[in-house]
Parts: structure tokens; C-alpha cells; sequence
């Protein structure tokens, strides 16, 4: 529940103008890259987690299979 709410503050309008200015990395203006970068985080923070989470599962089911 943390990461949507995060992902949720990530995306406000008062956060995203922090990032408006002429600077550009690339000529791709500054406020494209920190929406597409915080995307690309919260994606890899998710499959992060889902790895952490399921690596339990995962290692119980080996365990209980037959040889």
C-alpha cells in the first residue's frame, strides 16, 4: 500500500513543477526525464519487491516436492 500512495505524491502537480525548467539532459526537457524516471522507479522498486516476496514461496515449494 506504501508504493501506490508514494507513486501517488510522485505525480502531484506541486512535485512535478519542481522539476519545470529550460534545462534539458540530451535536449529532452527536464520535467519528461523525472516522469519517465520516477515511472522507471517505481516499476524496478515493484519487481523488486515481488522478487523479495515470492523468493520465500518459491523456496517452500522446492522443499516440499517429492524427490
Amino acid at each position: 500500500m506504501i508504493l501506490p500512495a508514494f507513486g501517488l505524491v510522485l505525480f502531484m502537480p506541486p512535485v512535478i513543477g519542481l522539476f519545470v525548467s529550460e534545462y534539458a539532459l540530451f535536449g529532452v526537457p527536464s520535467i519528461v526525464v523525472y516522469v519517465f524516471g520516477a515511472w522507471a522507479a517505481l516499476i524496478a522498486v515493484a519487481a523488486l519487491i515481488n522478487r523479495r516476496l515470492s523468493a520465500p514461496a518459491r523456496s517452500r515449494a522446492d522443499d516440499e516436492r517429492p524427490p
